[in-house]
């Protein structure tokens, strides 16, 4: 090939999904452009400045739907990667609809789905991360005003509402009252960033329980800068909630001691977990149950992990996979 080639990442509303996405492009190598879809479920082709990509990442299902719009209309060929759950490559698709996935050139599926084997699925532990440790002096230098809080110093993600784990405004104060009991008893200080999940009362309620030193960032506080990687590069330990995977996998990319916060399943959710044999949605209970068992993550207040160094190096596969797509021969058409 000639030209360098060109990528397109293609997102809605969800930031994780985005950031996920976006270091995918970033580890690919190539130049690449970031577009949101709008309206998010029925979305408007986008118009799209110079030349079609050569490859554009899609994120969920009306990202995918809208890839293949542009696949069909162009005339120069694209591949797509479909990254995240298998719900586009479901093995029996409903009648008279043909799977999206036979129209996907590489699926990026990590291990918290389940999956059948096929020739474009790629396999990975943990969802992409844009946590980076090469960079935590720069971030050092763009947050010194950490610098003041006292060690040990943890940095607390706290995801919230979901479909499998509980999440109340008591769930919350509970949060905050272990996470300041274990702080205070070392003479440490917490940084708290919060997301659109946990929800205004329980943002309260987690916060009127901590007293020791502390940072916090509410998710929709428009008045300052996310400190989120300045957290992350200042923190001596970390500490995220067991609904998000995907804070797992940033915690993990520190390469500082992670520690899970156990949440109890809601009620029924058996009925969940028997659903997944049908429509894989959710695997992370045993994501960190096998990371607890191989010491790289403890459940908080058990011990201190053994972080590794090299969990980046977990992507090499589906990097490679995906620059591959443009010396495998033409794309798949529809």
């Amino acid at each position: 090939m000639n030209k360098t080639p060109h990528v397109l990442v293609l997102y809605s509303h969800n930031v994780g999904d985005r950031n996920q996405a976006e270091t995918l492009a970033k580890l690919i190598g190539w130049p690449y452009q970031l577009h949101k879809i709008h309206p998010p479920k029925r979305p408007r082709m986008p118009k799209l400045a110079g030349a079609p990509p050569d490859i554009i990442i899609a994120v969920n299902k009306p990202c995918t739907e809208l890839a293949l719009q542009l696949k069909q209309q162009s005339q120069h060929p694209i591949k797509i990667i479909r990254l995240g759950s298998l719900y586009l490559a479901a093995p029996k698709p409903f009648i008279g609809a043909r799977r999206l996935h036979d129209l996907v050139d590489l699926h990026i599926v990590y291990d918290q789905y389940k999956s059948f084997v096929d020739a474009r699925i790629v396999r990975q532990e943990l969802p992409f991360s844009m946590v980076d440790s090469s960079q935590f002096e720069r971030f050092k230098s763009e947050f010194p005003q950490f610098e003041c809080l006292p060690h040990p110093r943890f940095a607390v993600l706290v995801g919230g509402r979901n479909r499998y784990f509980q999440w109340t405004p008591e769930i919350a104060e509970a949060l905050g009252r272990r996470i300041n009991t274990a702080v205070e008893s070392v003479g440490g200080s917490v940084m708290i960033t919060t997301s659109y999940r946990t929800g205004a009362e329980c943002t309260e309620a987690l916060l009127a329980a901590i007293r020791v030193p502390h940072d916090v960032y509410r998710w929709d506080d428009a008045t300052r800068q996310n400190p989120l990687n300045g957290y992350l590069a200042h923190a001596d330990r970390i500490v995220v909630t067991m609904d998000s995977v995907a804070m797992v996998a940033d915690g993990l990319n520190t390469g500082k001691p992670l520690s899970v916060y156990r949440l109890e399943p809601k009620k029924f959710v058996f009925l969940k977990l028997l659903m997944e044999w049908f429509m894989p949605v959710s695997g992370r209970t045993a994501i960190i149950k096998q990371l607890v068992r191989s010491g790289e993550v403890t459940w908080f207040n058990e011990g201190e992990a053994q972080p590794r160094q090299d969990y980046r190096s977990r992507y090499n596969a589906a990097v490679e996979a995906a620059r591959n797509l443009l010396a495998s021969g033409p794309a798949v058409r529809s």
